[in-house]
């Protein structure tokens, strides 16, 4: 079904809904560096996973029932709406070319199924979950499993959480622990769905508008915000506005279902998985390509990629500047991009200083703007000279930076595409990076 998954490779086909061709994450061009390491884990934590799927038996790890009812991330056969982790889980990383069912954005990282919700019917089939449930699958995550990205297809609207206050702070916290001891240390990037009720409130729901979460709304096949106007005709709309990170897409996204009759379809492929549940596991897939790639990466920087790489795509204006470059209330950064941040992580730094230990990195943003990253021993005063390839001086600059870790964000005059030399020179050291656009 790879030609049904304009989420990866749009050609604006029939099959795929009609859109706009290259409306998609880039993903076949990104799978010429990585296409995901089996040393990268995606936590699902969602409704469970179908763990005898054929297109996933090959990538699970062990799962855990945070719900505590003994079923090791298995989902229940309750309802259709069963399946929703399932779909989920293929998304992120289904199996490639292996002749069956769909490719997922990540082929070769492991899943982790970690059950937080199930279904039941109150007048309605909604999902229900306990608090103490979603604390215990995120430590689970990081604590236990060791997951290298939380995917994350939940949330909860202001209306319920008004029913239990402070019980949002329980999670903050599990959230908190796992953003900042996860992977080793290192971190744990936790991808959220901004919710589907834009129309209702537009802001990302609870707790993808956490500041340590990241909040993902859904594209169309056209490369615009889900809305009841976008090109696909689907009636619903995505959380958008403020706290809003970055958007995947998350309209008729072919996913894996749950076995024989079971979950959305009779059979074990689901073609139209929709929602911002489905635009969390594709940017969760893309953030594992990037961690397969450079493991070491800390959570900030691997989420600063994802967002700087971002394509500023549907015509809106995105003129509010942010450490991570230029933002709207839309799409947030811009529509997920694997190839553009697959290239962007490599900053090309070149050390003209003998000590290994830098206290400054250059991140290159594609808008012609630059993130530097300090870690001063004192407040110190930054000279910044920009050179053209001919050796020309384009731009100088000096700035106050202060002691300890700290980031900015700096535009570059840069007009003309091209390859540009940025060097950065303080009493104690210097570096060279180049910059190319």
């Amino acid at each position: 079904y790879f030609n049904r998954q304009w989420n990866l490779l749009n050609e604006g086909t029939g099959i795929q809904g009609g859109g706009t061709p290259g409306a998609d994450m880039n993903i076949p061009d990104a799978w010429e560096i990585t296409m995901g390491s089996a040393d990268i884990t995606i936590a699902i934590l969602d409704s469970g996973v179908d763990t005898l799927h054929p297109d996933l038996i090959d990538r699970l790890e062990p799962g855990f029932d945070a719900a505590m009812d003994s079923t090791d991330g298995f989902p229940f056969y309750n309802y259709e709406q069963d399946g929703h982790g399932t779909c989920c889980a293929g998304i992120a990383a289904a199996t490639a070319n292996n002749s069956i069912g769909i490719a997922g954005v990540a082929p070769n990282c492991r899943i982790i199924p970690i059950r937080v919700f199930y279904y039941i019917d109150l007048g309605g089939i909604q999902p229900w979950a306990e608090v103490e449930w979603f604390v215990n699958g995120i430590n689970y995550a990081w604590q236990v499993a060791q997951a290298d990205v939380a995917s994350n297809s939940w949330g909860v609207p202001d209306a319920l959480l008004d029913l239990f206050p402070g019980e949002d702070l329980l999670v903050n916290e599990a959230i908190d622990n796992a953003a900042a001891q996860g992977r080793g240390g290192l971190g744990m990037p936790l991808l959220f769905s901004s919710g589907n009720d834009g129309n209702l409130d537009s802001i990302p729901i609870w707790p993808a508008r956490y500041h340590n979460t990241v909040a993902v709304n859904s594209t169309s096949m056209c490369d615009e915000r889900k809305s009841f106007n976008s090109c696909d005709g689907e009636p619903w709309e995505g959380n958008w506005g403020n706290h809003l990170d970055i958007a995947a897409p998350g309209v008729r996204i072919p996913a894996t279902d749950m076995m024989g009759s079971y979950g959305f379809s009779n059979n074990e492929y689901y073609h139209t998985f929709n929602g911002t549940s489905s635009a969390c596991p594709n940017a969760a897939g893309v953030m594992a390509l990037i961690l397969s790639e450079y493991p070491t990466l800390e959570r900030l920087d691997a989420e600063s990629t994802i967002k700087q790489s971002c394509a500023k795509v549907g015509s809106y204006n995105y003129d509010t500047p942010t450490s991570d470059g230029s933002w709207c209330p839309q799409l947030g950064h811009g529509r997920v991009d694997a190839l553009a941040a697959l290239q962007l992580v490599p900053h090309l730094g070149v050390s003209d200083s003998d000590n290994e230990n830098h206290p400054l990195e250059v991140f290159n943003l594609l808008d012609g703007s630059v993130i530097l990253s300090s870690d001063m021993q004192q407040p110190t005063i930054l000279s910044l000279a920009l050179y053209d390839l001919g050796g020309r001086i384009v731009d100088t600059r000096s700035i106050n930076t202060p002691r300890g870790k700290h980031r900015q964000s700096l535009s570059l005059p840069i007009v003309s595409s091209g390859i540009y030399m940025l060097k950065v020179t303080w009493p104690e050291g210097n570096r060279t990076f180049l910059s190319v656009r």
